[in-house]
Parts: C-alpha cells; structure tokens; sequence
C-alpha cells in the first residue's frame, strides 16, 4: 500500500508540474505578445533593409516608436504576469480531466483532530476513491486563447515574414542590423547598404567548378593560377576598390549604385574589397602554379617473345593527363626524318593528381626498328 501509495504521489507531482508549465506559458506568451510583436516588426524591416532607406528622421522616428512599443509591452506584461502555485496546477488538472469534487485538492487534505476507527475507515475509503479518480489524470494541451485575441493570423504573417527575411539578408544579416540601428542624421538621402558578390573561375583545362566567395571565410583560399576573378558591389556612396596584397584599383562604375571589378589572378597571398576606408571582404589567398606535367620511362622499351616492342611509362599532373604519345626513330637517324612511328599511347583522361603506369605493346615495328 506504501509503495501504490508513494508511486501515486510521484505521478500527481509530476503531472502538477507539467500543469504549472502549460499556465505559465498561458499567461506569459499572450502578456508578451505586444512586446514581441515590436521587437519583430524591427527584425523585419531590419532584415529586408527597409529603415536604412528611410530619410534620417524618418528612420529615427520609426525606431523610437517600435522602441517605446517594446518598453511599454514588457512594462505591461511584468505586471500581468502571475506565477502559477499548486492550487492552480491542481484545479487546471481537475477541469482537464473532467473531475468533480476536487479529488486532488481531498489528497493533499488532513482530517483535523484525532479521528475514531470509524471515522479513520471512512477517510481512507475517501481517499481510495479519490486516487482512483487521480489515475485519470490529462493536463491538457496549452492554450493561449489566441484565436479570438488575433483572428487576422498576424502572427503568423509575422513569422513567415521574419523567416524570408532571414533568407533573404543571408550572412549580411548582422550588417543589416547595424545599419537598421544607426539612422542617418546627417541629411541628405540615405545611403543604400553595399552588398558583395565576388567568385574565381579557374582556367577550364583543371576542369574545376566556378567558387563563390563569402564574407568572413578565415580558411586560405586555394587558387589556381590563371583564374579569373569577378567581384560586384551594390549600394554605398563610394567607389569600391579591389586589392590584392599591395595592389588594388578602383571597381568600375556600371551606374550610380553597381560597381563591376574583373582580375586574373597569378599571384598574391591577400586579397580584399574596400569601400570608404571599410573593408566588404577580405580572405587569405594561395595560388597553385600550374606544374608542367611528368612523363618517364618506368623500365627500357623492350622486347617480347612475340617479336613485338613492349614500353612501360609513368605519367602526372596536376588536373589530369589528357594524352600521352611515343614518337620512334631509327637510331642514329635524325628524329626530323620522313620516316617515324608517333604512338598515342592513352585515349582516356586519367584523374587529377594521380600518378599513371601503364605499357604499351607495338606489335611489327620491333622487328622493322632492329
């Protein structure tokens, strides 16, 4: 009876806490729900970059009015807000759970005095039937009476929207953001924040995919030499600059907010895009040399039983081997002659950065070349 007894206790104790979480979530999200509205409203115009293109004042004035919003929401729900205690946890239970007579609140109950054997029978059958009634415990799903508060489904719109945002900003959403807290009190019409597109495309015998890219990489970039390098900028008030180690020149104007830069690349260990003293990007830079490619006997040309000439070969490079030839002479001639043998000894491409060995069989011309 013990061990039902304190097996029972530890289920209600449980449910009493999954109870109190549901309240408190039930009083907290509608309490918050005009703070976080403002405080998304912002992200969202801050990701979509919406404020730095306001006038100043304009820009300022939107910022202070979502700003006083989201004081006075947080303001609000401090004092809307009530811890739940265990009274509440229990008649949230019992309601749930479609329960009369309060059976939780019956357990937690103490007969007052010394009841007689009588009495005693009677409160513990009570008590019977109540745990009886406590097995049937629900909590219930958490309700924050949304429906009829947000009948539009703003919320909703508002998620959608912080989502896209986010999408759209990209890694640039930390700039926006910056940018959407600094209004522009200068006068004059707001500078639209500058945006960079830059990728290498290496030279099409490496057979190596175009590479975008991105701001904040810390890893060296690995660069074929010969690549070609093209870099956009949208937006800001200057012209941007392109360097690579100490040289760098000016983007080219395509109008008055698109800049266009182009470079092949073949040396440098940095390079960077700068636009009014401030850096769009920078990245450690290698380039790869393009290595001539390696051809060696792998044993002499010899002959086989067969009266044919057997050669064995190695053969490298860097991205790939494409064809291998053989030209024969008669030895002692001139290999300018009219009369030579040129073999093509490999067909197939073999793949990057792997060391060949293979032989090749000619059959007739052993026995002509001796």
């Amino acid at each position: 009876m013990t061990n039902r007894s304190s097996t029972s206790g530890a289920l209600i104790r449980m449910r009493l806490r999954l109870a109190r979480a549901a309240l408190l979530w039930e009083r907290v999200w509608p309490a918050c729900w005009p703070a976080l509205g403002a405080l998304g409203g912002f992200f969202v115009l801050a990701l979509f970059d919406i404020l730095p293109t306001l006038p100043g004042l304009l820009h300022a004035a939107v910022l202070l009015t979502l700003g006083a919003a989201f004081i006075v929401g947080v303001g609000a729900a401090s004092r809307r807000i009530v811890i739940p205690d265990d009274n509440a946890a229990r008649r949230r239970i019992e309601r749930a759970s479609g329960l009369e007579h309060r059976p939780l609140q019956a357990l937690s109950d103490r007969p007052s005095g010394s009841p007689d054997s009588q009495a005693a029978k009677l409160w513990q059958a009570h008590l019977r039937r109540m745990e009886a009634a406590a097995r049937r415990l629900r909590v219930g799903v958490p309700s924050a009476g949304f429906t009829a508060r947000d009948p539009w489904g703003l919320r909703a719109v508002l998620g959608m929207l912080l989502l896209i945002g986010a999408v759209d900003a990209g890694t640039d959403w930390r700039d926006r953001i910056a940018q959407a807290l600094a209004p522009n009190l200068a006068g004059g019409p707001a500078a639209i924040a500058a945006s960079l597109d830059i990728w290498v495309t290496p030279p099409e015998y490496t057979g190596l995919a175009p590479q975008f890219l991105r701001p904040g990489t810390a890893e060296t970039i690995r660069i074929p030499t010969g690549s070609k390098l093209l870099a956009q900028v949208h937006g800001g008030q200057s012209i941007p600059r392109l360097a690579i180690d100490t040289d760098s020149r000016d983007f080219d104007a395509v109008d008055k907010q698109n800049f266009q830069a182009a470079a092949t690349l073949t040396s440098g260990n940095q390079l960077k895009v700068i636009q009014a003293g401030t850096a769009l990007g920078g990245w450690p830079i290698e380039i790869i040399p393009d290595n001539p490619p390696k051809v060696a006997f792998a044993k002499p040309p010899e002959g086989t039983t067969h009266a044919a000439l057997r050669v064995d070969y190695q053969a490298s490079d860097d991205y790939g081997i494409e064809a291998v030839k053989a030209v024969i002479w008669r030895e002692g001639g001139n290999p300018d002659e009219t009369w030579k043998a040129i073999l093509d000894l490999l067909h197939s491409c073999v793949e990057n950065a792997v060391e060949a060995v293979h032989f090749v069989t000619v059959a007739f011309l052993w026995e002509r070349m001796r």
